[in-house]
């Protein structure tokens, strides 16, 4: 694990690598360019690649990320993410329990979740998540199972009744345009894949964003 927990608390941006969706741009470009805009949080979100692939790449994005301050999470991987010394990892309902990613990965390390209804949110809250990703705000081109957008009011509301009190970054849909109405509802973080991967300078792309949801 990263010497020093950086807390998603304190950050406005996820930043989510996918190999699909960057216009040929291997992760490691795309998360250099993303920590050059700023990003302090982001995911490694490989597809097809083996585990010992996968372990090299990890290792390769954690050294990237460290040197820019940036935790990197892995998704789902707990196992790897220990190997390769990342800061964490990012989890969703078919993966390993919270509670046991945290005895694998230790007390420092950070753990988000992928909720889709408010129930699995509070759920991932009482387990011990760090943060939460909850999607889709607006509609979506994402290769993930289709579920009805649920706005940036929606969002409020979900934050609100399923009393969460651990970060939540609205995923799905976001980009820059989309920023002043999740602000004007009260949701200040964000998480993106296309607004930086597929933008023709992503670490512009990047500061952009933060400068957006900060200001």
């Amino acid at each position: 694990m990263t010497e020093k927990k950086i807390k998603p608390a304190e950050t406005s941006l996820y930043f989510i690598t996918d190999d699909r969706r960057s216009l040929g741009r291997s992760a490691e470009e795309t998360l250099a360019a993303a920590v050059a805009g700023g990003v302090k949080l982001a995911q490694f979100r490989p597809s097809g690649l083996s585990d010992a692939e996968f372990l090299r790449s990890a290792r390769a994005l954690a050294a990237i990320a460290a040197s820019a301050g940036c935790a990197l999470l892995l998704n789902d991987r707990a196992d790897i993410a220990f190997a390769a010394g990342a800061a964490g990892v990012h989890l969703g309902r078919n993966d390993v329990p919270i509670p046991d990613a945290r005895r694998i990965l230790g007390a420092r390390a950070i753990i988000g979740y992928s909720a889709h209804d408010p129930a699995e949110a509070a759920a991932a809250q009482r387990d011990g998540a760090d943060f939460i990703t909850y999607s889709p705000i607006f509609p979506t081109t994402s290769h993930s199972l289709p579920r009805p957008a649920v706005g940036a009011r929606g969002l409020r509301d979900i934050i609100d009744s399923a009393r969460l009190t651990i970060p939540v970054f609205a995923l799905g849909g976001v980009g820059l345009e989309q920023i002043p109405e999740l602000k004007a509802a009260g949701v200040r973080r964000a998480a993106v894949v296309t607004a930086i991967t597929e933008q023709p300078d992503m670490a512009l792309a990047a500061s952009r964003l933060i400068a957006a949801l900060e200001g």
